[in-house]
């Protein structure tokens, strides 16, 4: 065995047990969780050798309910053929009495988490004290579980309701004497509930309009410990894995991991696609090499999802690596947020490429590179029309505050690269679905000419995979015009037969004259040219030329240079023009084995 097989949760937050709304309750928890350790075991080379979890095993210091915490536990445990005593614990901020916190009485406030904590492999410590536990679990393996909430001088620093604790120089001294006698080469883990790095909490999907977001939730004095860490041991030896921000990150910074998982538990009600609920799989291979992950998340079902109702799904997982010397690109990081979204003066917003150029840098660090994409031809322009700019300002607005936006690489066909991806079935349930819907059949009527009572009949509508289809059949129902779905996400290479554009699809095309697309989002346009050139090859050049073509999208940038010829196109009429959208060709990154995607459809 060439790498320890390590699997990380956290944040179970069990309220009421016995009640509905928790997918860890009493007569759920096993449904719910035994496809997950399926999964795990489906995606692990080896056995497991440990299972690490990282507090908030119940909710606002309900301690009464350790004792399901604690069956839930040994029933996942049993699940992943792993022992208890290979299964290390650490406290989070809501594992704790609250009134006894208050008050001073930090010992009182954590018993029952203590008397929790010794059903596993923590009850085994070669070292502990009230901050941390050290546990040996193979020779080459080592956990530090550390208390990150704890306050130990309460007469310097006074306790607050869910925010990190201190850590003194003497508790970092005893760590580290701890830690030292640990040969170079052993692995060694660090548990703690709230994250210890500050790059592990940018864009966490919680901290809206809370000033002191970062206060309550990174662990500043645990940098105490690990600067003194990296001083002593820079090879990726160290893991350090934390929970709390309900967040998925994967950072190597100056030579360590640090690593945050989304949440396993807490109510259903809440926006899945945003705070997924998650477990990571990870390999840290023994010989000091960079460890691997793989993530697994729980993906509802439906277009509303059901958060009761789904699949836990894996996916391969790349890190990010950050260099405290690398200044450009920490430059970079920080005003790349600053062009998502263009002014309202269209002279005042920077041009494609230069979004393009610069994201490119950031992911690329290459400077050369970036110039020489900033200079690249433009390409064909499609006609793009806003259907109505409140509307606009509604659906920016609730990107915005749902934090529905998400930088990174979807792959989404073979020749180019999306930058950005935005969740649009939560957007959609803010009623917005219903105003994108009038919107666009007040669009429709006016660019098909309704008084003519027979336009509609020699309308088609044809809705671009899910949501477009969706959207068409609304539209269908509104204003009478035939509609089809098409599956033309990756080219249609995932459709059924249904799906495709059909004889029975061309027929009717022959009898209309005008063909309307529909569809979520347009990011390059080749799915709108590639629906065109099957219709071309079905009917004939003369025929398709002869029909009037248009597109209703809701959201596509309308700076962003199309890579295929859109012209056929008589009229676009959009949603959301002002959302940018970067869009690279797939040379244009590193290979996939070195920036893996987080969306592919290939």
């Amino acid at each position: 065995m060439d790498a320890w097989q390590v699997l990380h949760i956290t944040d179970f937050h069990i309220n009421a047990p016995n009640a509905s709304g928790e997918h860890l309750r009493t007569k759920y928890y096993k449904e719910y969780l035994q496809p997950l350790a399926e999964q795990v075991l489906r995606k692990s080379s080896d056995p497991l050798d440990l299972l690490v979890i990282t507090g908030d095993f119940v909710d606002r210091g309900l301690v009464d309910n350790f004792d399901h915490a604690s069956t839930v536990v040994d029933y996942l445990a049993s699940q992943l053929n792993i022992s208890t005593d290979n299964i290390v614990v650490c406290n989070g901020n809501h594992d704790i009495v609250r009134a006894e916190e208050e008050v001073g009485n930090f010992d009182a406030a954590r018993q029952a988490y203590k008397a929790f904590a010794r059903n596993f492999a923590n009850k085994n410590a070669i070292q502990e004290n009230k901050r941390a536990a050290l546990c040996k679990l193979a020779d080459g393996l080592s956990c530090l579980m550390i208390d990150a909430t704890l306050v130990v001088d309460s007469t310097t620093v006074k306790p607050a309701q869910d925010t990190p604790g201190d850590l003194t120089e003497e508790e970092a001294d005893d760590l580290m004497e701890w830690i030292k006698p640990l040969p170079k080469e052993e692995v060694l883990i660090i548990g703690s509930h709230f994250p210890v790095h500050d790059l592990m909490v940018r864009n966490a999907p919680f901290d809206e309009d809370e000033p002191d977001w970062a206060k309550r939730h990174v662990w500043q004095r645990g940098a105490l410990l690990r600067e003194r860490l990296h001083r002593w041991r820079a090879r990726p030896h160290i893991v350090w894995l934390c929970g709390d921000i309900h967040k998925s990150v994967n950072i190597v910074h100056d030579g360590h991991c640090f690593i945050s998982t989304g949440r396993l538990g807490t109510r259903t009600d809440r926006y899945d696609s945003q705070i997924p609920r998650q477990a990571r799989l990870i390999q840290i291979p023994k010989d000091g090499d960079t460890p691997k992950s793989l993530l697994i998340e729980y993906k509802p079902v439906g277009h509303y999802s059901q958060a009761q109702i789904g699949d836990w799904e894996s996916k391969g997982e790349a890190f990010t690596l950050a260099q405290t010397i690398r200044e450009e690109q920490e430059i970079a990081i920080v005003k790349l947020p600053e062009i998502i979204t263009g002014s309202a003066n269209d002279q005042a917003r920077p041009s494609a490429q230069t979004v393009s150029g610069l994201a490119a840098a950031v992911l690329s660090s290459d400077t050369a590179h970036a110039e020489t994409l900033a200079t690249t031809e433009s390409f064909s322009e499609m006609p793009v029309e806003l259907i109505d700019g409140n509307l606009q300002q509604e659906i920016i607005k609730t990107i915005t505050d749902l934090r529905l936006y998400h930088f990174g690489r979807f792959t989404t066909s073979q020749s180019e690269v999306s930058l950005s991806w935005v969740s649009i079935g939560p957007l959609l349930k803010k009623e917005i679905l219903s105003q994108v819907i009038s919107h666009m059949a007040k669009s429709l009527r006016k660019l098909v000419g309704s008084e003519e009572d027979n336009k509609m009949e020699k309308t088609v509508l044809i809705g671009f995979d899910c949501w477009g289809a969706v959207l068409a059949s609304q539209l269908s129902v509104l204003t009478g015009a035939r509609n089809f779905c098409v599956a033309m996400r990756a080219e249609g290479k995932h459709s059924v037969s249904a799906e495709t554009v059909s004889e029975e699809v061309l027929n009717y095309i022959k009898g209309c004259d005008t063909v309307v697309l529909v569809s979520d989002v347009v990011a390059s346009g080749r799915s709108l040219r590639s629906l065109y050139k099957s219709v071309k090859d079905g009917l004939g050049d003369s025929e398709a030329e002869r029909l009037r073509w248009f597109a209703l999208s809701i959201i596509c940038d309308r700076v962003q240079p199309r890579r295929v010829d859109c012209s056929f196109l008589t009229n676009h009429s959009i949603a959301c023009v002002d959302l940018r959208m970067p869009v690279l060709p797939y040379d244009a990154l590193p290979e996939e084995s070195v920036l893996p995607p987080i969306i592919s459809f290939q």
